[in-house]
């Protein structure tokens, strides 16, 4: 019984991550439509305001089952704000080189996952996981300034008739993407490489924190480079 009861503790705290990284990215075509409504500046304002406010509740949390809400839907949509907007706007900087500076960018993820790991665990160590998430909503409203460099978009890429926002999101629904076999085998191909890559995350600390430690950064770098 308390086995069972330990692994039920488990898989409830493992949902609150999950939610998180889940809601990031399963709202990625809402979060694209309100990029091009609103313009990638003012939502990735709205996303770094969102995920302070989200680790900053999460501190104060009372129980496992209000972070579902604090942690995982609002920073997971907070994050996804923060995440596409980053990518979109590269369009405004970069007319030939997009694709490297894509890679680029991505390099950066991953360079930083290297250090967030370290300095998430000393934080950790040091003050709890409620001072951690404190100290981490401190280095998430620094991307409120990052958000404010956005340049807006240029005035040629502006339509004469602006679009509703009722209408771009109505073109999510368009079934003609998915009559394209390439474009379903990659959106299958890429949803079974993110099932495989949370792993390390979770299985391999319970067996060995040393190497998992080591491991799930290399994982994290090369994965973003990719």
């Amino acid at each position: 019984m308390q086995i069972c009861n330990i692994s039920l503790f488990y898989l409830y705290t493992a949902w609150v991550g999950s939610l998180g990284y889940g809601f990031l990215f399963v709202i990625g075509p809402v979060t694209t439509a309100l990029c091009e409504h609103f313009g990638c500046r003012v939502m990735a304002c709205a996303g770094s305001v969102l995920a302070t406010f989200s680790l900053l509740v999460t501190s104060f949390a009372p129980s496992i089952a209000s972070m579902y809400f604090t942690y995982g839907m609002l920073w997971g949509t907070g994050g996804s704000f923060l995440f596409f907007s980053g990518l979109l706007i590269l369009r405004f900087y970069f007319n030939r080189n997009i694709s490297l500076a894509n890679g680029i960018t991505m390099t950066g993820a991953g360079f930083g996952t290297l250090v967030f790991n370290v300095v998430l665990q000393e934080l950790d160590d040091k003050y709890g996981w409620r001072g951690g998430m404190r100290v981490l909503s401190v280095f998430s409203a620094l991307t409120f300034l990052c958000g404010c460099a956005f340049i807006p978009p240029p005035a040629d890429y502006l339509a004469l008739e602006r679009p509703s926002l009722w209408f771009r999101l109505k073109k999510l629904i368009d079934p003609r993407p998915w009559r394209d076999q390439a474009f379903t085998m990659w959106v299958l191909s890429l949803s079974f490489i993110l099932f495989a890559y949370f792993f390390p995350y979770t299985y391999l600390v319970s067996k060995s924190p040393a190497i998992a430690f080591i491991l799930v950064q290399c994982i994290s770098s090369s994965f973003k480079e990719f």
